[in-house]
C-alpha cells in the first residue's frame, strides 16, 4: 500500500517472502487485472460496477432499458439480488407468463427488491450480445440444389458438398438465433434510490 501511495511503478513492486520455519523463498509480482471484452470497445474487470443514479421510483423495465442504453450491443436477460432471482428471461417469455411479465416489469425496483429503507441495492445481472438476425436466402440454396440435380456435367461449379455446407450453415444460424451465450464477467449493477 505504501508503494502505491508513493506512486512507484508497477515493475518496482516486486516482493520476496522468506519463510524461516520451512526453507522456502517465494517471489511475488503484481500484474494487471484480467479484463473481459463484452462487446467491441467495452472491457470490464471484476472490480467494475455499473451505477444507476437517481433511480428512486424507477421500474424494472426502466432499469433494463437504462442499462441497455448505457451499453449498446448488450441485452439484459436475468436480474438477481444475492441468490434470489427477481427476473428470469427464459421463464417470463413463456406464453402463460405474459401477464406476470408485464406486471413485474412495471413494478418499481425498490418494491421488487424489498429495500424500502436502503440508499442503494446491488443487483447481479446476466447479459447476452445483441445479434443481428441474418436471413438466409432460401432461393439461392434451392437453386444450387436444382443445378446439381439437373446438370451433372457442371459438377465442378456446384458440388453436392457445397449444397450440404449451405444447409448446415442455415441450420447453424437458426440455432444461434435461439441460443445466445450468456456473457461472463458482467459487472454488478448498483441502483441508487436517492
Amino acid at each position: 500500500m505504501v508503494k502505491i501511495i508513493m506512486g512507484v511503478k508497477k515493475i518496482d513492486m516486486k516482493n520476496g517472502f522468506l519463510n524461516l520455519a520451512v526453507p522456502i523463498l517465494t517471489a511475488g509480482e503484481p500484474g494487471d487485472v484480467k479484463k473481459e471484452e463484452l462487446v467491441e470497445g467495452l472491457s470490464v474487470s471484476i472490480w467494475d460496477r455499473w451505477d444507476l443514479k437517481e433511480f428512486k421510483n424507477g421500474t424494472l423495465q426502466d432499469m433494463i432499458t437504462k442499462v441497455e442504453e448505457m451499453h449498446p450491443g448488450l441485452e439484459m436477460r436475468d436480474v438477481m439480488k444475492d441468490n434470489e432471482i427477481l427476473f428470469q428471461h427464459i421463464l417470463m417469455n413463456m406464453d402463460a407468463k405474459k401477464d406476470a411479465k408485464k406486471k413485474l416489469l412495471a413494478t418499481p425496483v425498490r418494491t421488487i427488491t424489498e429495500s424500502e429503507s436502503e440508499a442503494y441495492i446491488d443487483l447481479t445481472i446476466t447479459m447476452v450480445k445483441k445479434v443481428d438476425v441474418k436471413k438466409v436466402d432460401v432461393k439461392q440454396v434451392d437453386e444450387k440444389k436444382d443445378d446439381v440435380k439437373q446438370d451433372d456435367v457442371k459438377q465442378d461449379d456446384v458440388k453436392q458438398d457445397d449444397v450440404k455446407q449451405v444447409d448446415v450453415k442455415q441450420d447453424d444460424e437458426k440455432k444461434d438465433d435461439k441460443k445466445k451465450d450468456i456473457l461472463s464477467g458482467v459487472p454488478m449493477v448498483r441502483v441508487w434510490f436517492q
